[in-house]
């Protein structure tokens, strides 16, 4: 046991222990790296979807079911009046 004890039982303070947590601890820090990047990836690729796709809406113009809805509506104003 060290002269200086750092914790109530002796197997807390031994080395070996210890490194095994510090290790534990390490290998915790990389996983949540690792899933941390994975998230980020994530969303910049759904960002950069986002952003395709209504470029190529603005590129394009709306589609074609939508362009024949407004169609189906404004006949049906015109019907009512």
């Amino acid at each position: 046991m060290p002269p200086f004890s750092t914790t109530n039982t002796q197997e807390a303070d031994d080395p070996t222990e210890i490194i095994i947590r510090l290790r534990n601890c390490e290998k915790q820090i990389d996983q949540s790296t690792r899933e941390f990047r994975r998230d980020v990836n994530r969303l910049i690729t759904g960002l950069l979807t986002l952003g395709i796709i209504s470029a190529s809406f603005l590129h394009f113009g709306m589609p074609a079911d939508r362009e024949m809805a407004k169609a189906n509506q404004e006949i049906n104003v015109a019907w009512k009046r």
